[in-house]
């Protein structure tokens, strides 16, 4: 079960990147793009907080 978990977490980021990617002309401009990076950093950390 555990691992079905993390694949789909997994399978899950790899979509996340993948937009981002789509739209970095638009989120890296200027204060956006640090912002976005920062709160990202902020989500990860707590959610995977759990099964470090």
């Amino acid at each position: 079960p555990g691992s079905a978990l993390l694949a789909q977490r997994e399978s899950a980021e790899k979509d996340e990147r993948r937009r981002k990617r789509e739209n970095a002309h638009v989120t890296e401009s200027g204060n956006g793009g640090r912002n976005e990076g920062r709160s990202e950093g902020v989500r990860k950390n707590g959610s995977s907080g759990g099964s470090n």
